[in-house]
């Protein structure tokens, strides 16, 4: 079976959230996989991301689009036509996506579409120029083009594709409801993998010398940074803890300076610290040390970092307004983050009784221990050979 992924849309060196994280991580342990199970793995890449990809994967062959796609909307454009031409040229049996986009052309072979996320489809009113605070024509073409592609393709790739796998039970009931798309075939659940990095090393490197609380997502209007702001906020004010709040991710830049302007006006400002944007290979040190996580998402499908944070042995609390309630999976602490009080309590309770932070310890380390890349590239082969011979 040959089987064609579009990696196109990676970028190196640049920041684009966790879809590139987990086609990166996906990428590398279906390579490792792929020969034992009969498979050739073909990587479809441009001239901006060849060379990083190559130093990356081996076991794999590579398909190089002879054109620069550092360039969203240039990306978008040459993937309607990259795509065919790559199919064609290897003769693919199946074709792979991990951004849940097909071309608007149908491909002559197989198709398998991994959906991460569908939040756009239920929280579009995050993304209005109010709250981003951005110029008519920079939310237009960073958000409202976007929106309205990601809405195409998603839809498109729902009607189109043979086979389509959801990051979760949630992503896949989701999918149906919100995109209205009625599927004769299942939507299959491949949950994401966390990577041997995230342990329970205190040997590693220390980022700061005081206790402190992480957060760490894309900072964007979904993952609702207003809750978690208010809800540290009751805590410093309520408890006096001497914690400091780090929020690891990048966003829009005005959308962060408003939340810097709410840590201010609840008098929190020097205890809420934005970080920015962390490679990867840092973050190990930043979970392991850390005395408590937490993500007040109102909308999510996985939650990557609820379990690169268990896996680093670091106690969890999580939104229950979204996915991460299947995620965290009893292994953690869930509540609504608009009850600011009940959520501050919950928080302070985990900081002050060691008994209860070292019994969400083990629990948060056998929960991620059931998360692995190697179990997540298996089963998607598995979706690939279905689609190929059912």
């Amino acid at each position: 079976m040959r089987v064609l992924v579009n990696a196109l849309f990676t970028v190196p060196r640049v920041q684009v959230g966790g879809v590139q994280i987990v086609t990166e991580a996906l990428l590398s342990h279906l390579a490792k996989v792929s020969n034992q199970l009969g498979i050739q793995l073909f990587v479809l890449v441009s001239c901006t991301n060849a060379t990083y990809f190559r130093q990356i994967l081996s076991n794999v062959e590579f398909v190089v689009w002879p054109f620069p796609t550092h360039n969203r909307f240039v990306r978008v454009a040459f993937e309607q036509v990259a795509c065919h031409w790559a199919v064609k040229r290897i003769h693919a049996d199946v074709f792979y996506s991990s951004t849940g986009a097909l071309p608007f052309v149908p491909l002559p072979c197989r198709t398998v579409v991994y959906l991460q996320n569908i939040q756009i489809f239920h929280f579009s009113e995050l993304y209005s120029r109010k709250i981003l605070g951005t110029s008519y024509l920079e939310w237009f073409l960073r958000y409202r083009a976007q929106d309205l592609y990601t809405r195409w393709a998603c839809i498109n790739s729902l009607k189109r594709a043979t086979e389509v796998i959801g990051v979760s039970r949630t992503m896949a009931l989701e999918a149906g409801k919100y995109t209205g798309v009625v599927r004769q075939r299942p939507i299959h659940v491949v949950s994401l993998g966390v990577s041997k990095a995230f342990r329970p090393d205190h040997s590693l490197p220390r980022p700061v010398h005081y206790p402190y609380v992480l957060s760490v997502s894309l900072v964007i209007p979904p993952k609702n940074y207003d809750a978690c702001i208010k809800i540290f906020a009751f805590l410093k004010h309520q408890y006096q803890v001497p914690h400091v709040l780090y929020i690891i991710g990048s966003g829009p830049h005005n959308y962060v300076q408003s939340l810097k302007s709410l840590a201010n006006d609840l008098q929190v400002g020097d205890s809420v610290k934005f970080i920015g944007h962390v490679p990867h290979h840092v973050l190990p040190g930043w979970y392991a040390h850390a005395d408590a996580f937490i993500l007040t998402s109102s909308c999510e499908s996985f939650g990557l970092p609820v379990i690169e944070a268990m896996a680093s042995g670091t106690p969890v609390l999580a939104s229950n307004l979204s996915g991460l309630l299947e995620t965290v999976g009893g292994a953690g602490i869930v509540e609504d983050p608009r009850k600011t009080e009940t959520f501050a309590a919950q928080l302070n309770r985990v900081l002050r009784d060691g008994g209860l932070r070292q019994r969400l310890r083990q629990q948060g380390l056998e929960r991620a221990s059931q998360f692995s890349w190697d179990r997540s590239a298996e089963a998607t082969i598995h979706v690939m050979q279905k689609a190929l011979y059912s």
